[in-house]
């Protein structure tokens, strides 16, 4: 005689409630996670506010990418504007090692730039790396004298938020850099010793 165990399977039951428990834990996580235009909205906000804000190199990205995706965010990021830097200056100039400058250009055109800095003799040259999407372009300013950079719309066939790197000769320590330079448009240069 011979004694087979019989199997009971998990009834249809159990199988629905651990489905039903994969999906909550899903939508748990779907859930915590913050949406890209609530983090673009914040850095915007924050940057009207000329709050002290820092933007990485992965916010950088989530503006290019969320730029992408909605052409329309661009009036929010530029204005009339063919390039501004993303974080907060004081009249245009600009005191950090690291910063972030949106721009674009328009089909089959050209856009020429001032870059120009201003401080101390002793904080000359100021080294200045524009970087990002392939495009590098890399200056020394020797004197309070602007230098003219160019890029078209073959080096943005799209929309660019690119990474600013200024180095000057002597990194100081102190609170507020005797340094600063600025970016605009050669065609809307404003006074350069305003403040």
């Amino acid at each position: 005689m011979s004694t087979q165990a019989k199997r009971n399977w998990p009834s249809l039951g159990f199988f629905a409630i651990l489905v039903s428990y994969s999906l909550l834990v899903t939508l748990l996580a779907w859930g915590s996670q913050e949406p890209a235009l609530d983090k673009v909205f914040e850095i915007l906000t924050q940057r009207e506010l000329d709050s002290p804000l820092r933007v990485s190199k992965s916010d950088a990205r989530l503006l290019q990418k969320a730029w992408s995706a909605h052409p329309g965010l661009g009036r929010a990021i530029l204005g009339k504007n063919v390039a501004k830097f993303i974080e907060p200056t004081e009249s245009g100039w600009l005191s950090r090692t690291e910063a972030h400058l949106a721009t674009r250009c328009e089909a089959n055109q050209s856009a020429q730039f001032a870059i120009e800095a201003r401080g101390a003799p002793g904080d000359f040259p100021i080294h200045v790396k524009i970087s990002g999407n392939g495009f590098e372009r890399q200056l020394d300013l020797a004197t309070n004298q602007p230098q003219t950079i160019a890029w078209s719309a073959n080096d943005f066939p799209q929309p660019a938020v690119l990474d600013v790197e200024v180095t000057p000769k002597h990194s100081r320590s102190a609170a507020a850099p005797t340094w600063a330079i600025r970016i605009v448009p050669n065609s809307a240069r404003p006074d350069r010793d305003a403040p």
